[in-house]
């Protein structure tokens, strides 16, 4: 009895449209939210990044006291999410302030990406934890994993956006020029992690 009311609660109308204002009216502050957005980074990166941190640091200093400070995992986890989330957040920017001209709603824009793409994330490096257990799943993960998860939220986040931001005669445009810069951010990121594979070998 108690499970069905709880499935009739999250299928409950009142409850989506609950949800759905809560994100429209921004009641969280953005600044709050950035920064949540950011330990989210931290985390599906951190995993991936933890070695590359230290063989970077290593390439370049031979101080033992810089080395014991980049060797630090809290300075890993929080390097691993500074270039991503530079990044995106540079070309997140960019392309929103390139859609003025449609007169969309750019700042509620904005904040619902930093909401869904922080699930993403967040979701993401839960999942890489595995690869404590199970470190030859590291590659798998960045390749694979982080990316599914992180492109599942994106269409949730164009979904959203779509129906709520953007009138329905701009759809196409507004989606096409939103996919085409998450794949130029996935892009980069790749690339850069690629160059931190190398210089550990």
């Amino acid at each position: 009895m108690e499970e069905t009311t709880i499935n009739s609660n999250a299928n409950n109308p009142e409850t989506k449209r609950g949800i759905t204002k809560l994100l429209l009216s921004r009641k969280v502050p953005e600044a709050l939210i950035t920064i949540l957005e950011f330990f989210a980074y931290c985390f599906a990166y951190w995993m991936p990044m933890r070695l590359t941190v230290a063989s970077v640091a290593s390439s370049i200093v031979a101080s033992e006291s810089v080395m014991a400070v980049f060797g630090n995992e809290l300075v890993a986890f929080l390097l691993a999410g500074l270039i991503p989330f530079i990044v995106t957040e540079m070309l997140a920017n960019i392309t929103l302030r390139s859609m003025f001209m449609f007169k969309l709603d750019l700042t509620t824009m904005r904040y619902l990406f930093r909401v869904f793409y922080g699930l993403g994330l967040t979701i993401s490096g839960a999942v890489s934890l595995i690869c404590f257990w199970l470190p030859f799943t590291v590659l798998l993960y960045s390749v694979v994993i982080r990316f599914v998860i992180l492109t599942a939220f994106m269409v949730l986040y164009l979904v959203f956006t779509l129906k709520h931001c953007v009138p329905p005669h701009i759809w196409g445009r507004a989606m096409f020029t939103i996919a085409r810069v998450y794949l130029l951010i996935n892009l980069i990121l790749a690339v850069i992690e690629i160059v931190g594979w190398v210089m550990q070998l």
